[in-house]
């Protein structure tokens, strides 16, 4: 696939980005230790930006329910605990991608 002016390879996996943002991040703390280079703690931040996102399309299931106090469900969210519905497909708090399934 031709994308911006360079050859994109296969696609890869979650696993696989998240390993290859890893490994860049280590390259850019190693190459600005005891520096002070603000573009490349940017890289840095941005790159764990990148993994946080990464790793929320990964669906994961909510926690178990809970009952409210007037005995209604209240379903947390297993990445930062905030309440679902059933009709989300993805977390109203985090962003988190739901899976649903049983």
């Amino acid at each position: 696939m031709y994308y911006h002016g360079y050859w994109k390879g296969g696609e890869m996996n979650p696993k696989e980005i998240i390993e290859r943002c890893n490994d860049m991040i280590k390259r850019l703390a190693h190459e600005a230790y005891g520096k002070q280079n603000s573009e490349a703690i940017k890289d840095i931040n941005a790159l764990d930006e990148v993994i946080e996102i990464v790793e929320m399309r990964e669906p994961m299931k909510p926690m178990q329910a809970e009952l409210d106090v007037d005995g209604s469900p209240i379903i947390p969210c297993a990445n930062c605990g905030g309440e679902l519905q059933r009709i989300h497909d993805y977390c109203p708090w985090c962003g988190q991608r739901i899976d649903w399934s049983k």
